[in-house]
């Protein structure tokens, strides 16, 4: 009789542990933080010359949908910013990237010194800000 009374109320604790597990939702994350990380690239540029600029993004996590996109804005100086195939970009205007490494050409066509600020956005509207300075001379 104590078997059976122990029995039964071991298989009812079973069923409630079971039950309460069941009960509990999964939650799927679809928007991972991430930063841009760049390759050391010289600060010091001549007018006419061009700095690529070999860029990644360090990803918390990897949601297979998600998308990137990244916009430059010129600060400082006058030049132009162009994509791996020396297509010249638009300012203000996102270009869809990989975040495993995408490269862009900056040509300065002006002395002095030069501000780039890129913005970085995911398809969740998560965005960063990287922020290149350099010195150019004639």
């Amino acid at each position: 009789m104590k078997i059976r009374i122990f029995t039964i109320c071991a298989l009812l604790s079973i069923i409630g542990l079971v039950a309460v597990s069941c009960e509990q939702t999964l939650s799927i994350k679809r928007d991972y933080d991430f930063t841009i990380q760049t390759e050391k690239y010289h600060e010091d540029l001549s007018v006419g010359e061009t700095l690529t600029l070999n860029l990644r993004l360090d990803l918390e996590g990897e949601y297979e949908d998600a998308e990137y996109f990244v916009s430059y804005f010129l600060r400082k100086g006058e030049g132009t910013v162009s994509d791996i195939d020396w297509n010249v970009l638009n300012e203000n205007s996102y270009y869809k990237i990989t975040p495993d490494q995408f490269i862009l050409h900056y040509t300065a066509v002006s002395k002095g010194s030069h501000k780039i600020e890129l913005q970085v956005k995911d398809s969740s509207g998560k965005e960063k800000e990287f922020v290149i300075d350099l010195s150019v001379k004639e």
